[in-house]
């Protein structure tokens, strides 16, 4: 068994990061009383497994505390997606292959079930009927309309679950039937708790920044924390950060400081323009490259805690150190402020507008000329500033 499936909920306090979605489902279990819910967010946040986990609590039968068992035959019926007369009025299907509401399964329609029949018919002894339908957005326009007409009486015994990443795909006379729920990206602390949780159970024992590592390529989706855990157990038991980075294909971006760091100490600029072509052409975006560089650079100067996913997170610390050593001598050779010039700095990547690669070579020849000027007037110290873009009116030259 995958971890993914090994890990799925199976109590409600096992959805992290979720838990104001999690305590609103237990209530509405709890009360027993039909409703219909949309559950809507990004891919591998949860939305099936909030969706069984409920229908398996309605349909427990050795529930407590509002929590099913996980081990009697609906539970695990309704856990594997088998769709069997043994537990009662529960159907899973998705938008793609959702059957016509009037067609047979077995002894009742969709229909029977969403609306009601089901239980009029005494085909089974629940009290309740359960119907998901995930990929809700993939509901033919005519199949929303023909699920219209059966919510127009809502029924307390009877609780229809969508799941959805487009919302929007739904007509807006069908959302207004449903309570939406929201199921989110976890945090990077939720998503190192959630892999820590998994790795004490599994007994793994990751090195320092390996779950920095797995959080930031997941981005926040639950399932791909796990996939991408279970993807390094098998390629190092060890869980070295290094082979981390490998398998997760996680490049630290180190060219960015040495790329700096051969500025500062007044390296030949033709060796620095032939690593920036280089480096160059594996980026769609520079420009959000180097701005989100002299962004973390910037907290780390400010000695800020850096939380945001990025690949930056990973840079070599050493040369981090030497970046600011040969920054520190750059400004005292040139006897000028230090604090002034990297405000200068900033302020001229961050601003700068760039849209094509003659462009950047552009950018790049400002950024080898840098000097302080008095054009530019922060709001610290006396006025100096980045000499000013000069590929606003440059003429395309070859970098």
């Amino acid at each position: 068994m995958s971890l993914t499936e090994k890990y799925r909920p199976r109590a409600w306090e096992d959805f992290i990061g979720q838990e104001i979605t999690a305590n609103f489902l237990k209530k509405i279990a709890k009360t027993r009383i039909g409703k219909n819910i949309i559950l809507n967010g990004p891919y591998g946040t949860s939305k099936t497994s909030f969706a069984r986990h409920f229908a398996k609590t309605i349909f427990c039968k050795n529930v407590k505390d509002y929590s099913p068992c996980n081990e009697c035959e609906s539970c695990k019926a309704i856990s594997e997606n088998r769709q069997t007369n043994s537990y009662g009025g529960y159907y899973e299907t998705d938008g793609r292959k959702c059957p016509d509401f009037t067609e047979k399964l077995d002894e009742y329609s969709l229909a029977d079930l969403i609306s009601g029949n089901v239980l009029l018919k005494n085909i089974y002894c629940h009290d309740k009927s359960v119907a998901f339908i995930d990929e809700a957005h993939l509901l033919p326009k005519t199949k929303q309309e023909d699920m219209l007409k059966l919510l127009e009486t809502p029924r307390k015994d009877c609780f229809v679950i969508l799941a959805t990443t487009s919302m929007e795909h739904l007509i807006p006379a069908l959302q207004s039937r449903f309570v939406p729920l929201y199921t989110k990206l976890l945090s990077l602390e939720d998503s190192k708790r959630l892999l820590a949780k998994i790795c004490q159970a599994e007994g793994f024992y990751p090195k320092d920044g390996v779950l920095d590592a797995i959080a930031m390529k997941a981005k926040g989706h639950p399932r791909d924390i796990i996939k991408y855990l279970e993807q390094l157990s098998n390629y190092d038991s060890d869980f070295k950060l290094q082979s981390a980075l490998e398998i997760l294909n996680i490049e630290p971006q180190n060219w960015l400081l040495k790329f700096f760091i051969d500025i500062f100490s007044g390296k030949n600029k033709k060796e620095i323009k032939d690593i920036f072509r280089n480096e160059l052409i594996n980026f769609n975006y520079p420009d959000v490259l180097f701005k989100q560089f002299m962004l973390y650079m910037d907290m780390k100067r400010q000695n800020s805690v850096f939380i945001n996913g990025s690949e930056l997170y990973f840079m070599d610390h050493a040369l981090q150190e030497e970046f600011f050593k040969k920054f520190d001598e750059f400004t005292q050779s040139k006897h000028i402020n230090t604090h002034i010039t990297w405000e200068a700095l900033m302020h001229f990547i961050i601003t700068a507008k760039i849209s094509n690669y003659e462009e950047w070579c552009a950018f790049l020849e400002d950024i080898l000329d840098f000097r302080v000027t008095d054009e530019f007037k922060p709001n610290v110290g006396k006025a100096v500033s980045i000499t000013q873009p000069k590929y606003k009116n440059r003429k395309i030259i070859q970098c």
